[in-house]
């Protein structure tokens, strides 16, 4: 039986611990989400909830920032003012500079909750009836890179149907509660399909 040459085993962990080319995520900072359409959602934590669903689906794509304090005490800011905006859609573009001149990311993304609806319809079946409420929810989200200032956006819908559907969101310990609330699954579905379709156009640079 041949003996293995010591410096062989060497040779093989210096070859696995070499970093891999361009394996490295771009950095990305969460802005906010606003949410025009409902001025019973005027609950910071709401759009503060609807951030966190965008940051958990670029989890893994990109390397989200634990920002200094300074700088989560700003976003912090920016969302609460873009959530609590009501009858016209906020615009990001100040902040955006703002957070641009501080260099601390890649890429900064931000969303709107652009329609919200819950259609009523009459199920007849015989011996059987009820009134069935379908959901509907809008979300728009913006990527955009600070070094070339582009920009790529998904757009999609998602829904949720219940028997009685309520237009409130479930805040439990100032999280929102999506899995609780016919409005909540249909803003998740919504949140996922707008970013699948933003990565659909998404060229990385």
């Amino acid at each position: 039986m041949k003996r293995v040459p010591r410096l062989l085993p060497c040779l093989l962990f210096a070859l696995v611990a070499l970093p891999v080319p361009g394996g490295e995520k771009p950095t990305l900072l969460v802005v906010g989400v606003a949410g025009q359409v409902d001025a019973r959602w005027n609950d910071h934590r709401i759009g503060f909830g609807i951030r966190n669903l965008i940051a958990e689906g670029l989890y893994g794509r990109f390397t989200l920032l634990e920002e200094k304090q300074e700088i989560t005490a700003l976003t912090d800011a920016i969302a609460e003012r873009a959530w609590r905006l009501k009858g016209k859609p906020y615009d990001f573009e100040k902040d955006i500079a703002a957070l641009a001149e501080r260099r601390q990311a890649d890429y900064l993304v931000y969303g709107h909750v652009t329609l919200f609806a819950t259609p009523a319809q009459s199920i007849e079946i015989p011996l059987v009836s009820y009134r069935q409420v379908k959901t509907n929810i809008r979300v728009e989200v913006t990527l955009i890179h600070l070094a070339t200032g582009r920009r790529w956006t998904g757009e999609a819908g998602g829904s949720a149907r219940a028997k009685a559907a309520s237009m409130l969101f479930v805040i439990r310990d100032d999280a929102v509660i999506f899995k609780r609330s016919t409005v909540g699954r249909a803003t998740r579905k919504a949140v996922n399909k707008a970013l699948a379709d933003l990565f659909a156009v998404w060229d990385p640079i």
